[in-house]
C-alpha cells in the first residue's frame, strides 16, 4: 500500500514545474516545457506486522539492496497501526494485509492510501495445544477468533465448514459472532485482536 497524498503531491509538483517553464518570461516566445525529471528513491520505509511478514521483508530488504534500494523495516505489534502510520506519512508503504481488510479500513476510516501490488497472504487454520482432532472438542469449549470484520469472518467460515457452527449467509465477509445462528456444541467464541490470539492459545481449546 502507498500513501495517496504523496502520489498527489508528486503529480502537483510536476504540473507546477511545467507551468513555471511555460508561463514565465518576457515577450520572447516561451520554449516548450521539458519533461520533469523524477527523482529516483534510494531508500524507503516499509511497515510490517511482527512475525512472518517481518521475516519475509527481511529477505526482500536483502534483494532490494543489490539493486541499490535501502529498505528500513518498521515493525508493528497490531494490525491497525501500519495503515495509521502510512496515512499519516510516517512510513512510505506497508505489506501485511489482504484486499478486503484494506477496503474495510479505507471505508471506515477514510484513509487516503491505495493498493499498488499484491503481497503474501497466509492461510488461516485451526490450532490447539490441548486437542489433536476436532472430534475431541468438548461442548462449551472456548475458541478465539480475530475481532476485525474480515479476518473474523474468515475464521467463522472455517468453523462453519467443519460443521461446528452456522452463520447467516448474508453476513458474508463482515460476519461476527453475533451472526451465528446455530451452535450445537455451545462453543464460546472469543473475539480478540488478531495479534493477541497466538498468546492466548494455551488458554483456549
Amino acid at each position: 500500500m502507498f500513501n495517496k497524498k504523496k502520489i498527489i503531491s508528486v503529480f502537483t509538483l510536476v504540473t507546477l514545474s511545467a507551468f513555471a517553464l511555460t508561463g514565465c518570461g518576457d515577450t520572447k516566445k516561451a520554449e516548450p516545457a521539458k519533461p520533469a525529471q523524477t527523482a529516483v528513491r534510494t531508500s524507503i520505509k516499509v511497515g510490517v506486522t511482527a512475525g512472518p511478514h517481518a521475516e519475509v521483508m527481511e529477505v526482500v530488504k536483502k534483494v532490494a539492496a543489490k539493486d541499490g534500494l535501502t529498505i528500513q523495516i518498521v515493525e508493528f505489534n497490531d494490525y491497525m497501526q501500519p495503515n495509521i502510520a502510512l496515512n499519516q506519512g510516517e512510513i512510505d508503504a506497508n505489506s501485511y494485509q489482504h484486499q478486503p481488510w484494506l477496503d474495510n479500513q479505507i471505508q471506515d476510516r477514510k484513509y487516503e492510501i491505495v493498493s499498488i501490488a499484491k503481497t503474501i497472504i497466509f492461510p488461516m487454520g485451526i490450532y490447539s495445544k490441548k486437542i489433536k482432532n476436532l472430534n475431541e472438542l468438548n461442548p462449551g469449549a472456548s475458541i478465539a477468533v480475530p475481532n476485525d470484520p474480515t479476518n473474523g469472518a474468515r475464521a467463522l467460515a472455517i468453523l462453519e465448514k467443519q460443521g461446528l457452527i452456522k452463520i447467516k449467509p448474508e453476513a458474508g465477509l463482515k460476519a461476527t459472532a453475533k451472526d451465528i445462528v446455530d451452535n450445537p456444541r455451545n462453543l464460546k467464541i472469543k473475539e480478540l485482536d488478531a495479534a493477541q490470539i497466538p498468546r492466548v492459545l494455551g488458554r483456549c481449546d
